[in-house]
């Protein structure tokens, strides 16, 4: 009994934390407000992560880092091509998540994301999930724990897979808009002209 009311609780506020992000995702954000608003509330949910959200930029193979939380702040990273294998590679080409909770280093070999072994600190885990909408992957939404192993349970896979679709969703409906909006001031413009 104790057991199931734990499970129940734990989904309770899994629940609370997606209805937060969906609500803030649902206002009148452009892609770097959605990018924020994710990450400032997963960051409250997992406090002492660091927290990555990158975009996949297809025509260039490369991953924008559009927000990025570590060692307690916010930090601005320079664009990067994406490895031709490693993590970031398998989740964008399989658009599956990816939960890695020990033996960091042999996964590092058998993705072969040779970036990680060039790192002072090995992370003890690691959770990726890709961002996708329409079939497509947007980007990565990662969280690093550099204390200890089994830092994610499949809940925490479950919550943050649940906030990346609704985040895919709401960065491919701000991309319409964008378009839309440029398309429409192009329009008028050369109507003026």
């Amino acid at each position: 009994v104790r057991e199931r009311t734990a499970e129940l609780d734990a989904r309770v506020r899994e629940l609370e934390v997606i209805n937060t992000i969906q609500q803030a995702l649902a206002g009148d954000l452009d892609m770097q407000g959605v990018y924020d608003a994710v990450g400032d509330r997963l960051r409250g949910v997992f406090p002492g992560r660091n927290l990555s959200i990158r975009v996949y930029d297809a025509a260039n193979d490369s991953l924008h880092f559009a927000y990025v939380f570590s060692e307690g702040r916010r930090h601005q990273v320079p664009d990067e091509p994406l490895a031709g294998q490693g993590f970031g590679r398998h989740v964008i080409t399989t658009g599956r998540s990816l939960l890695i909770n020990e033996n960091m280093r042999e996964a590092i070999a058998a993705y072969g994301s040779r970036k990680m072994l060039d790192e002072l600190e090995i992370p003890k885990s690691q959770l990726f999930v890709p961002l996708t909408a329409q079939g497509r992957v947007l980007g990565i939404l990662q969280l690093t724990d550099k204390e200890r192993e089994h830092a994610f349970s499949e809940a925490d896979l479950r919550l943050v897979q649940t906030v990346a679709s609704g985040m895919g969703v709401a960065l491919d409906n701000a991309r319409l808009f964008n378009e839309t909006k440029e398309a429409l001031e192009q329009q008028t413009a050369t109507a003026e002209v």
